[in-house]
């Protein structure tokens, strides 16, 4: 009995695929950096408080995507980075202790978010924005809307890349979002965009025949090549511009 029990919590922590929030946490505190650069005070329970608003919205990605790609999933090869967990296709029984942990990390979430505006007076703007993160990660997958099935995908995921991870330790810190952070998104985005196609690349079969609507399964693997380059290039070429741009401004007393 212990080692059933032992092994049904090993499954569940392999679909948690923690290895995914370290790219998120790395996000997050590029935001609160910019924003400490920016003059607002790096204060730590502040940093920490607003970063449980993301983690528990964050983690449940995991359980959900798992969830609702399960079928998906049992047509693709698993790795590390793509084709899911493969937890649920191995073991049926946990899709709805899955789903269950979803909802539950998705709604803690919310109620740690509206915690942190009530503790730091924070307006609207904070809970829409942390409302919005946690419905993008929830219907990146979920019924109805499946970003995913519907050739979001990858523009949701230059979003949450891009916008919203960042975003939300620049917003924790500063408490706005303003045009400082939006020049620093893009690139981000351009990034957020090379990631999701190379991960993509592995599953392009399975997301054919499972009705997954990406810019590969439409496209290919050749024009996906080409766009993940320039994504890169693209990406380089606006921080190297920032960078050029901010040190010729400080140069000149403008800033």
């Amino acid at each position: 009995m212990v080692g059933r029990h032992d092994g049904r919590a090993w499954q569940l922590l392999r679909l948690s695929r923690l290895h995914f929030l370290v790219p998120g946490l790395l996000l997050y505190m590029l935001g609160a950096l910019l924003a400490s650069a920016r003059g607002y005070e790096l204060s730590l329970d502040k940093l920490l408080f607003g970063y449980s608003v993301f983690f528990l919205a964050h983690l449940s990605v995991s359980f959900s995507n798992d969830y609702f790609d399960r079928e998906a999933d049992a047509m693709n090869d698993h790795t590390p980075l793509s084709g899911g967990s493969g937890v649920l296709v191995a073991h049926p029984e946990l899709a709805p202790v899955s789903l269950t942990i979803a909802l539950a990390l998705l709604s803690c979430s919310a109620v740690v978010a509206v915690a942190f505006a009530w503790t730091y007076g924070y307006g609207a703007t904070f809970l829409a924005f942390a409302i919005l993160g946690g419905w993008m990660g929830w219907f990146y997958s979920a019924p109805p809307m499946r970003f995913a099935y519907r050739g979001l995908g990858e523009l949701t995921t230059m979003l949450a890349a891009g916008l919203i991870m960042p975003g939300m330790g620049y917003l924790v810190i500063a408490g706005t979002i303003d045009g400082w952070f939006l020049l620093l998104s893009l690139p981000l985005m351009c990034y957020g965009l090379f990631f999701i196609l190379t991960v993509e690349m592995p599953d392009l079969e399975a997301d054919a025949r499972s009705g997954k609507r990406g810019f590969l399964v439409r496209y290919g693997r050749r024009k996906a090549d080409w766009v993940s380059l320039v994504a890169c290039l693209l990406g380089l070429s606006l921080f190297l511009l920032f960078l050029f741009s901010v040190n010729a401004l400080l140069a000149l007393g403008i800033i």
